[in-house]
């Protein structure tokens, strides 16, 4: 990815859910909510995905196992 495009990607991630809660009137705990629901489901998506990584190919990181 290149670094207009990663750029691009990085506003529109941060900036869609700010104009969509400045568009509705929420209040700023809400889009804090959002961020923090993204993260949350990030990580729990990134561990699933590590766990099945290292089921499917029998590797434990950068070390050989």
């Amino acid at each position: 990815m290149g670094f207009l495009a990663a750029l691009l990607y990085a506003l529109l991630m941060n900036g869609l859910p700010l104009a969509a809660v400045v568009y509705t009137g929420g209040s700023p705990a809400v889009l804090l909510l959002l961020y923090w629901f993204e993260t949350v489901l990030m990580v729990v998506t990134g561990a699933i995905r590590i766990v099945l990584h290292r089921r499917a190919t029998s590797k434990a990181g950068h070390y050989i196992a």
